[in-house]
């Protein structure tokens, strides 16, 4: 079997905050504080690894999403440092800019506040 080719692997979390925004008028609905379920998909792209027969190990995954998972859900986002006016152009970025897996490389980031409102940056 060729392990030449290139995988995408695109994992999905959730988590919970609130915010308001800054960059925006003040009467503005989006000014006062209000909560969002977030949904947010992260790609990587690797190899097949030989051994293993996988892309990235999901526990890696897991592990690498608890540790920014926590620094977001159940806060407000304008007290994470970085996310100052926490658009959800600026979540995506902030995330891509931390998230790190074993062996990949994170190529995109969306991150929904809304079943149909979605932003996707990518690296």
């Amino acid at each position: 079997m060729s392990t030449a080719r290139r995988f995408d692997l695109t994992k999905t979390w959730h988590f919970e905050s609130a915010r308001y925004l800054t960059g925006i008028p003040k009467d503005h609905r989006c000014a006062r504080t209000h909560g969002s379920s977030f949904t947010v998909e992260v790609t990587v792209e690797a190899p097949l690894h030989p051994a293993t027969g996988w892309v990235v190990d999901f526990d890696d995954m897991e592990l690498e999403w608890r540790r920014v998972h926590e620094v977001l859900d159940h806060r407000l986002l304008n007290e994470v440092p970085g996310l100052e006016n926490p658009t959800t152009e600026h979540i995506a970025l902030w995330l891509i800019d931390r998230l790190r897996f074993p062996g990949a490389k994170v190529t995109k980031v969306a991150v929904a506040e809304l079943p149909t409102a979605k932003v996707t940056v990518y690296a």
